[in-house]
């Protein structure tokens, strides 16, 4: 095999090991990422050591530019269930269309 097909290779193998884990083997999508990112290190020759450094470097900055999204849509999830904002019984109980001054359904 050339040497330059082996990384496209290995993209691959990842790839389907991928898919074939969460879809068949129902194992976390996390899990399943975590596993083939450490499969396409092996097979791309690197050393146990930097996989787990590199994974961690990638993790990390990514968890730091999506991290501060992610917990603040989370707080604000948490605000409107404290509220009662995401309560849909509760807003169908307001009746604000009625409130609002749109019409009704028509009256006979």
């Amino acid at each position: 095999m050339p040497p330059e097909l082996q990384p496209i290779l290995a993209a691959v193998l990842s790839v389907v090991a991928l898919i074939v884990l969460v879809t068949r083997l129902r194992v976390h999508p996390f899990l399943g990422l975590l596993v083939a990112s450490l499969m396409l290190g092996f097979l791309a020759g690197l050393v146990p050591a930097d996989i787990i450094k590199k994974f961690g470097k990638g993790f990390g900055d990514v968890m730091g530019s999506v991290g501060i999204i992610i917990g603040l849509g989370t707080m604000l999830g948490g605000v409107l269930v404290l509220s009662g904002g995401a309560d849909r019984r509760r807003l169908v109980s307001l009746r604000s269309v009625a409130r609002a001054g749109f019409p009704g359904p028509p009256s006979s």
